[in-house]
């Protein structure tokens, strides 16, 4: 591409080139000689940032001078648009500021600041050795340069440059002058492009002032609003002429931008002149009086009185808000921060209001060209406040505070007794726990009582019969005595057994799971821990809530027939299965061991309780029990228990 912008200076070398379709800024590697209007070739690494798309870490190869390209007609709106960021183009506007940078950058740079303020762009002459006042504010250019746009992390535009790399690249068109002073109502009406727009004066006086931002004059019945230079704006400090007051007469030199609803003057220079009084407001009956009529463009910026009733008082955005309504209309009237409020003035006080007008376009009059439906009213003090008829003492805001102080007092007095209702409730828990607690350990003493009625002391019992037949038959035949020896050993055996599950009783009444597969599953699983043999449980049907006695008989038979078929069957696998119908549980135990014959089973004689016991704890429940065996066959053991209907 050709060269169509440079900068080469002490800290920087990048230049931008064209090729007819397109333009890109490079930085190069290493510096070259290059003029602009040179032709070039370059390689490097694409890259995107804060300045778009360019070319880093470039190797540049020169070629021969060719001049530059042709420039791009382009007007302002295209620059700031980024319709032809890259390249070369040539745009007319009117200087607005000139600013010689000579401390900031390296070497001497000037700055044009051109266009509007809600479309700002400035034009860089990268090298300028003239002196500042070679351009001045008013002028009319034409300049040639590479557009350049800073973006942000989503690309969308920040700033707009116009890189001019000497002075030849602009030419005057029309020179700067002394503005041209026009009656403050012919300026209203102005009509024009605001890029190549003059600069218009006008005098008038000072109906508002709030520094650094705006001021409003007024010449008859026409107004205008004035805003200052950018510095001015910057620094938040008067514009040249300060010490501007209502009721001055001045001077404002500025550039016709379209404001919302009417022309503005922007960049403004205000100069005092003189004093003078205050013009009358025009004295409007209410808000519809405001908006209607055909000399409603010329009310916006006008100085008037109207009567309404404040709704509401809030501060945003550093101004005091006054939210107003007039018969069915509402509006805001706004008031600097730092000023105080007369005192009385609150929701619903009547009161006179003396401001500026500020017309509103929404976006759908905007579109349809439709006259403004609203405004607020710009207070300068607060004497622009007057109270006609004070606020009632009963406002909806006291009411509000009266209903929140009620409500306060229901919430506490609802919390208070919920409190206490939930300190009863716990008090109540507690005395039914300890009820139930007391009746448990009665139950508990009791089948504790039966158990060690019915199974210990008999046990014991037939131990002690057995010892004594051995003390007897010792002396003479000692050999006999041996079996009675072995016996009794075995009885108290079974009585330790017998111990051991009235104390497991008790510890599974403690316990809150009261559903009888919960147990069995546990008992299963204990039962297989010290053997290889795998026991496996199965419940079918739903299980209804059981008594205490229940649960740990049907346990207890369980636990003895998993004994059994893990001491003697000699079984691979035991299989435990609960059955569930509306009256009755049907439990068995299965194995696949040796099996034997039932006829011929040992019993207590021998030290043989398993069967009997389990027939004695079934006869508590009236229940019954069926043994299913043959050698070689295995063993299955079944228990029907019926379920006590509840009354």
């Amino acid at each position: 591409g050709v060269v169509t912008y440079l900068r080469d200076t002490e800290r920087d070398f990048n230049f931008s080139i064209e090729d007819g379709t397109g333009g890109i800024m490079v930085y190069p590697g290493h510096r070259v000689a290059l003029q602009p209007g040179q032709r070039v070739r370059v390689v490097g690494v694409a890259d995107v940032g804060k300045q778009g798309f360019s070319v880093k870490k470039a190797e540049v190869q020169p070629g021969a001078m060719v001049g530059l390209p042709e420039p791009l007609a382009a007007t302002m709106m295209d620059l700031v648009g980024g319709r032809f960021e890259g390249r070369f183009v040539e745009v007319e506007a009117s200087v607005r500021r000139v600013r010689l940078e000579s401390l900031q950058v390296l070497p001497q740079r000037l700055a044009l600041d051109l266009g509007s303020q809600g479309r700002p762009l400035s034009a860089w002459i990268t090298r300028y050795s003239g002196a500042a006042d070679r351009f001045a504010p008013g002028m009319l250019v034409r300049l040639r340069g590479v557009c350049l746009r800073w973006v942000n992390a989503r690309g969308q535009s920040t700033s707009t440059v116009l890189l001019v790399n000497s002075a030849e690249d602009v030419t005057d068109l029309v020179p700067a002058s002394e503005p041209l002073l026009m009656p403050l109502g012919e300026v209203q009406e102005w009509i024009g492009s605001e890029e190549t727009s003059p600069r218009l004066a006008c005098s008038g006086v000072v109906t508002y002032h709030y520094p650094g931002e705006l001021t409003v004059i007024q010449e008859g019945d026409r107004a205008i609003r004035l805003r200052p230079t950018r510095a001015g704006v910057a620094t938040k400090q008067e514009p040249p002429g300060g010490g501007i007051a209502l009721g001055d007469r001045v001077e404002a030199a500025g550039f016709p931008v379209m404001g919302e609803y009417t022309v503005e003057l922007e960049d403004a220079e205000i100069r005092r002149v003189g004093r003078e009084t205050v013009p009358l407001p025009e004295k409007l009956a209410n808000v519809a009086a405001l908006l209607s009529g055909p000399n409603l463009c010329d009310r916006d910026g006008r100085l008037v009185q109207i009567s309404a009733r404040i709704r509401a008082v809030d501060e945003r955005h550093g101004e005091r808000t006054l939210e107003m309504n007039s018969g069915d209309k509402s509006f805001t009237a706004l008031l600097p921060s730092n000023l105080e409020l007369p005192v009385g003035v609150r929701a619903g006080a009547q009161v006179l209001l003396t401001g500026v007008v500020a017309l509103h376009l929404s976006e759908v009059e905007r579109r349809l060209g439709s006259p403004p439906k609203d405004f607020s009213l710009l207070l300068q003090s607060p004497a622009a406040i007057q109270i006609t008829r004070a606020a009632p003492w009963w406002t909806m805001r006291y009411l509000g505070f009266a209903l929140g102080g009620f409500i306060g007092i229901a919430t506490l007095t609802a919390v208070w007794a919920t409190v206490v209702g939930r300190k009863n409730a716990r008090l109540r828990q507690e005395i039914s726990a300890r009820v139930f607690a007391e009746k448990q350990l009665a139950a508990d003493r009791r089948r504790m009582a039966a158990d060690l009625h019915d199974t210990l002391q008999q046990t014991l019992l037939a131990a002690d019969l057995q010892l004594n037949a051995a003390l007897r038959t010792i002396p003479s035949r000692p050999q006999m005595a041996l079996p009675q020896v072995s016996l009794a050993a075995q009885l108290l055996t079974r009585s330790r057994q017998e111990v051991r599950d009235a104390v497991w009783d008790l510890n599974t009444e403690g316990k809150e799971e009261r559903h009888l597969g919960a147990l069995l599953t546990q008992a299963c699983a204990e039962a297989s821990l010290p053997v290889s043999t795998q026991v496996s449980f199965v419940c079918q049907g739903e299980e209804p809530t059981l008594s205490a006695l229940i649960l740990t008989q049907c346990v207890r038979v369980v636990r003895e027939a998993l004994t059994n078929a893990l001491r003697h069957a000699q079984a691979q696998s035991v299989r435990v299965e609960l059955h569930v119908s509306p009256t009755e549980l049907h439990l068995s135990v299965t194995d696949d061991g040796i099996g034997f014959d039932p006829q011929t089973v040992q019993g207590p004689e021998t030290g043989h309780f398993g069967l009997v016991g389990m027939r004695e704890r079934l006869l508590r429940m009236n229940g019954r029990l069926a043994v299913t065996s043959a050698p070689g066959k295995g063993t299955a053991v079944t228990f029907t228990i019926p379920i006590p209907s509840v009354s």
